[in-house]
């Protein structure tokens, strides 16, 4: 297993979301930020404000500040970069 953050991890193949253990369906599109993407902790504010706006439950806004601390304390730690500056490499 593979723990992604206090939301998600890896098992084998699968994502699951860890609070119920269900994998999340491979059809479903996702959208992932590295914590080096320069743009990564503004969205990860814009999206908290959303759930705020949108009536997501308090307790889930703990997850969420977990996660945005772990990417603020990486970028604080490694040199960032803009979104496809590097072209892949």
């Amino acid at each position: 297993m593979r723990k992604l953050n206090d939301m998600f991890h890896i098992e084998g193949e699968l994502l699951i979301k860890t609070s119920n253990g269900e994998p999340v369906p491979e059809d479903e599109p996702l959208f992932i930020l590295r914590a080096r993407d320069a743009a990564a902790v503004p969205t990860l504010h814009d999206y908290v404000k959303h759930c705020m706006a949108l009536g997501t439950p308090s307790d889930r806004f703990f997850d969420l500040g977990g996660v945005v601390m772990e990417f603020i304390k990486y970028a604080r730690a490694h040199p960032t970069k803009v979104p496809g500056s590097s072209h892949g490499k």
